[in-house]
């Protein structure tokens, strides 16, 4: 139930920040009345520390060692020569990997789909134990290169450990809000790793503007930044991923303002990022994957710049699946974990 009243509050903090998923903590993120104890997990599921190279040094001093869910089919243990299709969850801004956990039950997810026939590991790592809570799934030397993470370093551990089918067509990468960004953004930029992509309600799809409250952030110590609301707090994880600069401790990075004043050169850093802008650039490499999707609830503020992916990848001749369910940014989380991600995944991945 706390989860879900924090699911709410994310929403409405998304609602005002109007920029990327949030909920009521920083680093390690609790729902209301404290830390929430961490549920009991089924026996299908893995909960594992995953090293990082790609992590390693990075200048906020975060950890390389990443913990990460893997859920398995009830009968992975009893059938010791199968092998798995497997589906990457990339989670949103403020959450960690326990909290989205609490919301979509993966192991149950996985095992109500192999009574069904459908057979599958889901893979989930935590990208909200960052200093500024939330790896924006992109790399920079102040963030460390958690692109490098989730496409080399945690495909390599999980391909190792388990009955995986090791190769591209049996391997999915899907993501909510800052996960569907980073879902959008890694699949641009590293094909030949997964076949099947699917964004859902996915933030920061549109370039930036300078507002009126960037001037406040820009003269925040870290003491008053660690404090901020929210919104705040989600442009300075975006600034630590998007415009690094390891010459300017303690944050490392450049602001969109100095003195107040837009830096056209910081902007334009950030529009860089943005995965509408991006997308020209990358076609070859997105005509490579064999099924594209994306999802927006209806009600979502989102849902315009979703619309606009949709346009694009249409007008650049990339199929794809565009839906839209009843409901806001945090609305039916886990029934669309299930109907939408996992559905489409069941679809499109390899299972031999």
């Amino acid at each position: 139930m706390a989860n879900k009243r924090a699911l709410g509050r994310f929403a409405a903090s998304f609602a005002l920040a109007g920029m990327v998923i949030g909920a009521p903590a920083l680093a390690q993120p609790s729902g209301p009345g404290g830390p929430q104890p961490q549920a009991v997990q089924p026996a299908n599921v893995d909960i594992v520390k995953v090293h990082s190279p790609a992590l390693e040094g990075n200048l906020e001093g975060d950890p390389a060692d990443i913990k990460v869910y893997v859920a398995l089919p009830p009968n992975y243990k009893k059938d010791s020569k199968k092998r798995y299709p497997v589906v990457y969850f990339l989670h949103g801004y403020f959450f960690n990997i326990d909290q989205m956990d609490g919301l979509a039950h993966f192991g149950e997810a996985v095992s109500d789909e192999a009574k069904k026939g459908h057979e599958f590991i889901l893979v989930a790592p935590d990208g909200g134990r960052t200093k500024w809570a939330g790896s924006m799934w992109s790399s920079s030397p102040t963030i460390g290169d958690w692109e490098g993470f989730v496409t080399k370093d945690l495909v390599s551990y999980v391909d190792s450990h388990y009955r995986t089918i090791a190769a591209p067509r049996a391997r999915g990468l899907g993501g909510h809000s800052m996960g569907g960004y980073g879902t959008w953004r890694i699949a641009m930029k590293h094909p030949g790793i997964y076949s099947a992509v699917y964004g859902m309600s996915a933030c920061c799809m549109s370039a930036r503007t300078v507002n009126a409250g960037d001037a406040k952030i820009e003269k925040m110590t870290p003491e008053e930044a660690a404090k901020a609301g929210f919104g705040d707090r989600a442009a300075i994880a975006s600034a630590a991923a998007w415009a690094s600069n390891p010459t300017k401790a303690p944050f490392y990075y450049d602001w969109l303002t100095k003195d107040g004043v837009a830096q056209p050169e910081i902007v334009a850093q950030w529009a860089a990022n943005a995965p509408l802008a991006m997308l020209s650039q990358y076609v070859q490499n997105l005509k490579t994957y064999s099924a594209l999707g994306i999802e927006i609830g209806t009600k979502d503020g989102l849902i315009v710049d979703n619309k606009k992916l949709d346009g694009l990848l249409t007008q650049y001749g990339l199929k794809h699946s565009y839906q839209e369910f009843d409901g806001g940014h945090a609305d039916k989380f886990s029934e669309r974990v299930r109907v939408g991600l996992i559905a489409f995944m069941e679809k499109n991945l390899a299972t031999k």
